[in-house]
């Protein structure tokens, strides 16, 4: 029987169990409909109230009891005791509250080890599974929650492309730094990405243009990236290659004259240029395959390591 066809019951249910006096409404349908072989969930929908205060339909199951309507309002914990009685003295349904799983276990075996309930009277009690019941049984705190598989993203198919986008930024020269609005449309035109959206690239592109920033950086191009002047005197002499590339085409004179520029650029703070003096002074070269780093210099607007770059190569700096 469903609730959109439900009409009044006419006559009680062949076997009527009388409610306990404490227990919910819920577990009392419960037990009503098993006595009477049937599905509690089939007896509890048949009973459950349309209107818009919820419940159930105490009039209905108090017919189905076989029992007075006053009879269930006393005996019942979750209902109001009929008018003109004095208020009663109830425990409060166990699921009105939102109780921790670590106190749930508590009660439970508190219950089972002083009235030795059974675990489908503790499920009945607290609104609970069985299997929560054996769970508290065995053991007095509750199992850590497994950890949750991280969740995929509909850009996983298209990072390594917005990768390869990076890495060619990276390399290139003169430098060419790519709006994010330009990656993304080139995913939707060129590769299909139409489920994806602006703000899923952007924040993509941010963390991985940080990462690969310092991905792989060789001690000696740490050190320049943190303008650690001391320790990379130290590397160089210890031995370290004045040109060492870091295994990307960038070498230590490149990556300080982008440092000091961006630093001015990000913080306005005065254009220096001691770690790129400083590396002409150990014998950096000033041209990489063939290109003169001052023009990559004065592309990012450091003039002063253009000036000190040209100057040097004038006056028979190391080619």
């Amino acid at each position: 029987m469903t609730a959109e066809a439900a009409q009044p019951p006419l006559r009680p249910l062949p076997i009527r169990p009388g409610p306990v006096s404490g227990e919910s409404t819920f577990s009392y349908i419960r037990r009503l409909a098993v006595a009477n072989h049937m599905r509690p969930m089939h007896l509890r929908r048949y009973l459950e109230d349309p209107g818009p205060g919820g419940g159930f339909r105490l009039s209905w199951l108090a017919v189905l009891a076989g029992r007075p309507v006053a009879s269930l309002q006393h005996a019942l914990a979750d209902q109001e005791p009929p008018a003109g009685t004095a208020p009663r003295s109830r425990p409060p349904d166990a699921r009105r509250r939102k109780r921790s799983k670590a106190e749930l276990f508590t009660l439970i075996r508190r219950d089972a080890r002083e009235r030795g309930l059974s675990a489908r009277a503790l499920a009945d009690k607290y609104g609970t599974g069985k299997r929560i019941v054996r769970e508290a049984l065995r053991s007095p705190r509750p199992p850590p929650r497994k950890p949750q598989p991280p969740r995929g993203s509909r850009l996983d198919p298209f990072t390594s492309t917005i990768d390869d986008m990076l890495q060619a930024e990276l390399q290139a020269f003169p430098p060419q730094r790519q709006p994010v609005i330009s990656i993304y449309r080139d995913l939707v035109t060129r590769h299909g990405a139409d489920e994806i959206s602006y703000q899923m690239v952007r924040k993509y592109v941010g963390r991985r243009r940080a990462v690969m920033q310092h991905q792989s950086l060789s001690p000696a191009h740490q050190a320049v990236e943190d303008h650690d002047l001391n320790r990379l005197r130290e590397l160089l002499d210890d031995g370290h290659d004045i040109e060492d590339d870091n295994g990307d085409g960038w070498t230590l004179l490149r990556r300080a004259i982008h440092t000091e520029a961006g630093r001015h650029a990000r913080t306005g703070q005065p254009l220096h240029a001691d770690m790129t003096a400083f590396l002409l002074a150990r014998g950096a070269s000033p041209h990489e395959d063939g290109t003169s780093t001052a023009a990559e210099a004065e592309l990012l607007r450091h003039w002063l390591a253009a000036a000190i770059i040209s100057a040097w190569a004038k006056r028979g700096g190391p080619d």
